[in-house]
């Protein structure tokens, strides 16, 4: 009997440990602490954040110390992958602490995310299907990263072209034009 319940309360621990990853309550910036994430706040953040970028959610790590900690940024790291953004970019892989990540966020693999950062810390998240609004404002990219891995700068690949030579039928019809 001891055997069954000591079966029973280890693979209840097994299953609720991840649930306790996320943050129910997380840090907010001071335009939503206690505010609803509105059209100011969208203009805000946009203004402020360091960079803006679709992110896609590949999976999360649970990290556990020697001893269990209480504190959700030592045990789980979400990963996303920043594909694309506005302003600053950063590294293609963004890690992000359990701590800066709301439990009522639905994350899903694969999905894609548009994140506020200000450099990696995470100011604000919501899924790329509810970010219309936010998508038409921001308009054209300031960067993305190739297939490669490479970070290209969208306004650098139309002066010089994919391979890297100014395309020669560009340059005459642009000459023409003129």
């Amino acid at each position: 009997m001891k055997r069954h319940l000591f079966s029973a309360v280890l693979l209840l621990a097994f299953y609720a440990g991840p649930t306790a990853a996320c943050n129910p309550d997380p840090p907010l910036p001071p335009i939503l602490e206690g505010h609803a994430y509105d059209r100011m706040a969208m203009e805000y953040l946009i203004r402020d954040a360091v960079t803006i970028g679709i992110a896609r959610y590949v999976g999360r790590v649970d990290i556990f110390m020697e001893e269990k900690s209480a504190d959700p940024e030592t045990r789980a790291r979400y990963i996303f992958d920043l594909r694309e953004g506005w302003k600053n970019p950063l590294p293609a892989r963004l890690v992000v602490p359990g701590y800066w990540l709301s439990c009522e966020l639905p994350l899903r693999e694969g999905g894609s995310y548009l994140v506020y950062l200000d450099g990696a810390v995470l100011l604000y998240i919501l899924p790329a299907e509810r970010a219309a609004t936010e998508l038409g404002t921001l308009g054209d990219l300031d960067w993305f990263y190739s297939q490669t891995g490479e970070l290209r700068r969208p306004e650098l690949v139309n002066e010089v072209g994919e391979g890297g030579a100014v395309d020669e039928a560009e340059q005459r019809e642009e000459a023409r034009t003129r």
